[in-house]
C-alpha cells in the first residue's frame, strides 16, 4: 500500500473505533456516567476528524496527529472521570491505544507534500 492508501485505511479504522466509542456505553452497561458522556462526545469528534482526513489530500497529515492527541485523551479519561466498573475503563484504554496507533500510522506513512513551505496564490 502507498502512503495515501495507508492514511485512508487508518482513518476508516478510526471512524469505526469512533462509532464503537459512541455505542459502547450502552452495549457495555456504563451509560449514565460522566465517562459515557465523554465517550459519546469523543467518538463523534474522532469519527468526524477522520472523515475529514479521508476527504483531504496530503494537506491532511495534521488531522492524523489530532487523532493521536484525541486517542491519548480517551486513554487517560477513565483515571480522571473515576470510571465505574471495569468495562468502561478497559474500553477506553483499548480504544485510546488503537486511536493513537492508527493516527500515528496514518500520519507517519503519509507522503510529505512536494514542498516544505505553503503555496499561496500569486497576486495578479
Amino acid at each position: 500500500m502507498n502512503g495515501q492508501q495507508n492514511k485512508k485505511t487508518a482513518n476508516w479504522l478510526i471512524v469505526i473505533a469512533g462509532m464503537w466509542l459512541i455505542i459502547a456505553p450502552f452495549v457495555l452497561g456504563f451509560s449514565g456516567t460522566f465517562l459515557s458522556l465523554n465517550d459519546v462526545v469523543m467518538g463523534i469528534i474522532i469519527a468526524f476528524v477522520s472523515l475529514i482526513a479521508i476527504g483531504v489530500s496530503e494537506e491532511g497529515k495534521w488531522l492524523n496527529w489530532i487523532n493521536v492527541l484525541l486517542g491519548a485523551w480517551i486513554f487517560i479519561t477513565p483515571f480522571f472521570l473515576m470510571s465505574v466498573g471495569n468495562a468502561g475503563m478497559w474500553n477506553n484504554l483499548i480504544i485510546g491505544i488503537i486511536t493513537v496507533a492508527l493516527g500515528a500510522w496514518g500520519a507517519v506513512t503519509m507522503p510529505s507534500s512536494s514542498s516544505s513551505s505553503p503555496q499561496y496564490p500569486k497576486a495578479v
